[in-house]
């Protein structure tokens, strides 16, 4: 410096010899050395990086060292929650959440130190707490979820039979027997989660689908009633049949025979092993068969010879009478005259509109 009375700043450390050199105008000079030399202490450059500084509870927060110019060196680590350490390379843990100073103070063994901080800002993870009291039944068996999540705003569901939500309290129908372990992930607008998969399994037991065919739904008495058998989803079933005119079955296909006319529900009842059970049912309309009845007084007699039969049928509407001659009548009570000798078998056939 050529300052009559200069300041200097000695930014490394070391022993330095000053002297000053004085001259006049008339270019005589004289050197003044200081008797003492100026010895500046080396002060560390304090320095850190962190693989974060920001994330969710707990986080832990990986420090790497990067100071300079260390003699020696101390460090004191002071994590702004109350925790601190004198590791080179430490480990800050959060538990808790907040805004948060790490400071760095390296100190050489000559007393001089540096600080250098960073801020960390920790969020606060969510805690997924789900429960159920719909845990065992028949299929399809309704499970009302209960969530009782603390700091989340938005849930992922998964049922377990590959079937999802995101309602914070879904409302899920099981349609298929198994075991199924329900998971709840739970989320927060930080990017935070937590995830809990139920320790008490969802146990749906398979209910059989009950369902059977008939040969014929409609018919006349004596109306013989031919059931096929058609369920699925058994596990050793136990079959109830009830037919409606008072008769009861177990077997896989009975087979009924209606004697009276009437509308007969069949209803198939199907339990399976679980105790789980389905209906199935179907109608049969049986209509009464006509009686066909007749008879006539004139049974014998010289050709031409003309007879007059009676009619006495019931629930009958319609009539086919055959003389045994090859002649025919629809009349429902006619008088034929046979034209010639011989015996003849007559025959009336009665039928109804059904």
């Amino acid at each position: 410096s050529t300052n009559a009375t200069p300041t200097h700043t000695f930014l490394t450390g070391g022993i330095y010899n000053v002297y000053l050199i004085a001259t006049n105008q008339f270019g005589c000079s004289d050197t003044f050395f200081f008797s003492y030399p100026i010895t500046v202490l080396q002060t560390p450059t304090a320095n850190f990086a962190a693989n974060t500084l920001t994330g969710c509870t707990p986080l832990n927060i990986q420090l790497n060292n990067q100071s300079s110019d260390t003699i020696n060196v101390g460090y004191n680590w002071i994590f702004g929650n109350g925790t601190s350490s004198v590791l080179t390379n430490p480990t800050a843990v959060y538990p808790d959440s907040g805004i948060f100073t790490i400071e760095l103070i390296a100190t050489n063994a000559n007393g001089c130190s540096d600080t250098s901080s960073q801020i960390a800002n920790v969020h606060l993870t969510p805690t997924a707490i789900a429960s159920t009291i719909d845990t065992v039944g028949c299929s399809p068996l309704l499970v009302n979820f209960i969530n009782n999540s603390v700091f989340a705003s938005q849930f992922s569901w998964n049922f377990g039979d590959n079937n999802f939500s995101t309602d914070s309290l879904p409302v899920h129908n099981y349609t298929v027997g198994g075991i199924y372990y329900p998971a709840l992930i739970a989320n927060n607008q930080f990017g935070c989660s937590d995830t809990l998969i139920f320790t008490q399994p969802i146990t749906v037991l398979q209910t059989p689908k009950a369902q059977f065919s008939t040969n014929t739904n409609s018919g006349c008495t004596p109306l013989q009633i031919t059931t096929i058998n058609q369920t699925t989803n058994t596990i050793l079933p136990t079959y109830l049949w009830n037919f409606g005119n008072g008769q009861i079955d177990n077997n896989l296909n009975p087979v009924v025979t209606y004697t009276d006319s009437s509308l007969y529900n069949i209803t198939l009842i199907v339990t399976n092993a679980n105790g789980c059970a389905d209906t199935a049912t179907t109608s049969i309309d049986v209509h009464l068969s006509p009686t066909a009845i007749a008879n006539t007084t004139d049974t014998s007699g010289c050709s031409p010879y003309q007879v007059a039969f009676n009619n006495n049928s019931i629930n009958a509407d319609s009539y086919l009478w055959n003389f045994g001659n090859g002649q025919t009548s629809t009349d429902p009570s006619p008088v034929y005259t046979y034209t010639s000798g011989g015996n003849y078998q007559v025959v009336l056939i009665a039928t109804n509109s059904y």
